[in-house]
């Protein structure tokens, strides 16, 4: 039993860490625009669209894709109303990720082939994997802190292939 709640455990934090490593800027020298794309502000400028709210369902696709379709409460954007749905492809190592009612901040990239960043309450933060934005008590509200500082950046048009 120990055992099966580590290795739980760790596909849990591998499938968060993934993601939010996926996301990160690679770059050591300047930044060109593939990389610039990775900024946090370069994210939130690429992206259709970026939404909090919660989960009304998610649908299993293939191993570890799901529709989620999330009922949005507070729109960042693109401008709109608060209101309506959020339906996208994501990617969770298990299915409780997505549980219906779970409170949730999604930045959807405009390109298909690139992955949801989306930050949950009641998960740890990134810890040394995210940026430092000061103390918080759990994923989705480090994800509201790191939003507002990539917010001000992200009003140029999207660098790289967008």
């Amino acid at each position: 039993m120990g055992w099966a709640l580590v290795a739980c455990l760790a596909l849990g934090v591998l499938g968060t860490g993934g993601a939010w490593l996926a996301a990160r800027p690679g770059g050591d020298g300047g930044i060109g625009a593939a990389e610039a794309k990775l900024t946090p502000g370069g994210i939130v400028a690429c992206a259709a669209d970026v939404a909090e709210g919660t989960v009304v369902r998610a649908e299993p696709l293939a191993d570890g894709e799901f529709r989620v379709v999330l009922r949005v409460e507070r729109r960042y954007r693109p401008a709109g109303p608060d209101s309506g749905e959020l339906a996208f492809r994501g990617w969770a190592a298990e299915a409780s990720y997505y549980r219906p009612g779970t409170r949730m901040l999604a930045v959807v990239p405009r390109s298909a082939d690139e992955g949801v960043l989306t930050f949950r309450q009641d998960m740890e933060p990134p810890g040394e994997l995210g940026e430092d934005v000061g103390p918080v008590r759990d994923e989705l509200e480090y994800g509201r802190k790191w939003l507002a500082r990539a917010l001000p950046e992200a009003g140029g048009p999207c660098p790289g292939r967008g």
